[in-house]
């Protein structure tokens, strides 16, 4: 370890010997430091002698701490500086004693502002792993939780835990799982997104192959349905894996509501994923190609307003769509009292205008916004950006073969989803291969049922 300024050092003269405590300064609870190994270290030793083969075992034995442990090994020595542990440092002694003194600068407990639901619990994972650990364990009283530790990157040695339900999970799952994540070679991971990218089945798609969460109710419903769960320290949010399609489309709310209400809601976001991936595309096709599948009277409405407009159907919607996606951006970078702004102004002052300069169409906003209120219906916002880059190629091929292009896309969206895999489980399970006893609980939220 190169030298640096938060490296800190006590020394403490016991009898005829010399005691240096290092630690660094950012990472070490300073008052647990002094109550739980200085004060007592002092205590014992200030009118007693001791002997040197036998100070590590009786320093260890007085302090106060619930990670103590004696070593010689530099790579040992230089991790525990870095997760804040100090380091007794005895004279003429080669053994160094670790003793864990952590700082508690933690994020309390929120709600997550990504998953908001109207009934349910209202707590969310932090950056802590130990902390998001507990969250699980609160909730699951089995004794069959079990919990095993890695260490990812070479040089940032990042904690991840990985979570299963012993008697649940699938073995074949579970080991591939801990093969991938054996066999990353990289110098570090920063974040559970970096993970998954390294661990996933196939990175060049839009879909996930790995479903992110900060809802430890969510996360704890995943484990009893036998799936396993990744937490990277520093991180609040959680991989939950193999994962399917549907998956992404179902809400904690849905089980929260009375089972009619759960499964019209999520009827309603599988019809939004149609929506936002094909509505731009069909709009382009009936003005290009099918205008006589419209009654006489909404097609002369629709002549009437795009009569004037310089840019075809395609171009309109490629224009709106990427002003769109900027203005998502700015909202989301930009402090929340002026994000609420810049949505306003973008979404009324900007889309009157481009309309009332002739440059776009009335019906093309309508289609538009519907199209992103869609693609912002799913429960995980990882579907939901994917869903809106989807639309891109299918409005192309829309705009150049009509219907039969969307019909195409379809199709190869289709088989796309079918040989997908997540962890060498089907992606589109329960309906690709079709399991009927699985489909039970997939489009309709299945009543639940009291057994005497």
């Amino acid at each position: 370890m190169h030298f640096t300024d938060e490296i800190k050092e006590r020394t403490i003269n016991i009898q005829k010997q010399k005691l240096v405590i290092v630690y660094m300064d950012s990472m070490v609870d300073k008052q647990s430091l002094e109550t739980n190994v200085i004060g007592p270290i002092i205590e014992a030793y200030s009118e007693q002698t001791f002997s040197k083969n036998g100070l590590q075992i009786s320093i260890m034995s007085l302090i106060k701490s619930a990670e103590v442990k004696c070593s010689t090994n530099i790579t040992d020595i230089v991790n525990g500086l870095r997760t804040g542990a100090s380091i007794l440092l005895v004279e003429n002694d080669e053994a160094t004693v670790i003793a864990s003194v952590p700082t508690a600068e933690d994020r309390s407990i929120q709600e997550p502002e990504n998953e908001k639901i109207i009934k349910g619990p209202r707590d969310g994972f932090t950056e802590s792993l130990n902390k998001n650990i507990y969250l699980l364990q609160k909730r699951n009283k089995y004794e069959n939780l079990v919990a095993k530790n890695f260490e990812v990157g070479e040089k940032s040695k990042t904690k991840i835990s990985l979570l299963y339900m012993d008697d649940l999970v699938d073995r074949d799952v579970l080991s591939e799982v801990i093969h991938r994540i054996q066999k990353i070679k990289v110098e570090r991971v920063q974040s559970s997104g970096e993970l998954e990218e390294l661990i996933e089945d196939r990175s060049f798609t839009i879909f996930p192959q790995v479903l992110t969460t900060e809802r430890p109710d969510r996360a704890n419903s995943y484990l009893l349905e036998g799936k396993v769960i990744i937490i990277v320290d520093g991180n609040p949010q959680i991989l939950v894996l193999p994962i399917t399609f549907i998956s992404f489309y179902q809400s904690p709310d849905d089980y929260n509501n009375r089972w009619l209400v759960g499964s019209f809601f999520r009827l309603v976001r599988m019809l939004s994923f149609l929506i936002a991936i094909s509505l731009p595309a069909i709009y382009i096709s009936v003005v290009s190609f099918h205008s006589e599948i419209l009654p006489i009277g909404l097609l002369y409405a629709l002549r009437v307003q795009t009569e004037f407009i310089p840019l075809s159907p395609f171009l309109e919607a490629i224009l709106m769509q990427i002003i769109l996606e900027i203005l998502k951006e700015a909202a989301i970078r930009l402090p929340s009292p002026i994000a609420q702004t810049i949505g306003v102004v973008g979404g009324l002052v900007i889309g009157t205008a481009i309309v009332e300069a002739g440059i776009v169409s009335n019906v093309m906003i309508v289609v538009i916004a519907l199209t992103a209120i869609a693609s912002f219906v799913a429960p995980v916002n990882q579907m939901g950006t994917g869903v809106r880059m989807l639309a891109f190629p299918i409005m192309f091929l829309a705009n150049f073969f009509g219907f039969l292009g969307i019909t195409v896309s379809l199709t190869m969206l289709l088989t796309h989803l079918c040989k997908l895999e997540s962890f060498k489980k089907p992606y589109m399970y329960p309906i690709a291969p079709l399991d009927f006893k699985g489909i039970k609980d997939t489009f309709i939220r299945p009543k639940k049922k009291i057994h005497l």
